[in-house]
């Protein structure tokens, strides 16, 4: 089976009557070619789980084909949009968020950014180029000090009283500017108490979640599989107010 992730995925199309012939699909492919953990059908979305065996919006011969995602969009003749998060389930390092979308011009687009939960280096060129050709776009899990929550302030404070010091670092979208500053996980945990390794491993792990999560407010160029076609809004007619799996802490 090779490398497991845990996704959370999520369909949403125009109203309940194309909804449920999403449903009727995915409860048939489900029985007939693969298990979707936790299939439920709310108000026009419909949410369900991997619980750790796979995700659906990518595939490891080819990201933008051969995935449930993309069979989703080819099924139906209306508007529809998939999207998920992909965290991993076996201490990878990284996870992605997939989307994928009919248009109502009938063009099935997509975008993939993959998030690492800490600075790798070489996980960027000099150039900024990711070294993920399926990705679109990267993150780096971290905090400004405008951002920083009070509880990894008194984590800060608690490794000074140790005579420990948590330092900030340059970010990674700017090696060279010495301007900003942002705190990595490592930056904790290398220096704090060891009372404290749990509470920054949850916090950061918040964090990776929201990253990992897409949202309707998050502005992304979506193209077809050749890089064609690009446009920025999404799938028309489609109430993205009812979405049920969101970012829940920054």
């Amino acid at each position: 089976m090779g490398m497991t992730w845990h996704s959370k995925a999520e369909i949403l199309t125009t109203d309940d009557d194309r909804l449920s012939k999403v449903f009727d699909w995915l409860k048939s492919y489900s029985k007939n070619k693969e298990e979707l953990d936790e299939l439920n059908k709310g108000d026009c979305t419909i949410l369900f789980s991997s619980i750790g065996y796979g995700c659906f919006g990518s595939d490891d011969e080819d990201p933008y084909k051969g995935n449930l995602f993309h069979e989703i969009c080819e099924q139906f003749d209306f508007p529809v949009f998939c999207h998920e998060r992909v965290l991993p389930c076996q201490s990878q390092g990284y996870g992605f968020w997939n989307v994928f979308g009919k248009w109502k011009d009938g063009i099935i687009r997509f975008y993939h950014e993959i998030v690492y939960e800490d600075f790798v280096p070489g996980a960027f060129g000099d150039d900024g180029d990711i070294n993920a050709g399926w990705a679109n776009s990267a993150q780096i899990v971290c905090f400004t000090s405008d951002e920083l929550p009070k509880e990894l302030d008194e984590v800060i404070k608690r490794a000074s009283k140790a005579g420990e010091s948590i330092e900030s670092s340059e970010p990674w979208w700017d090696y060279y500017d010495d301007e900003d500053k942002v705190f990595y996980r490592n930056d904790f945990i290398d220096n704090c108490i060891d009372e404290d390794y749990d509470l920054v491993y949850e916090i950061f792990s918040k964090r990776f979640s929201f990253y990992c999560t897409w949202g309707p407010d998050l502005f992304n160029s979506f193209t077809d599989e050749d890089g064609d076609n690009k446009i920025e809004k999404l799938p028309e007619e489609i109430d993205y107010k009812k979405i049920r799996l969101k970012p829940t802490m920054k």
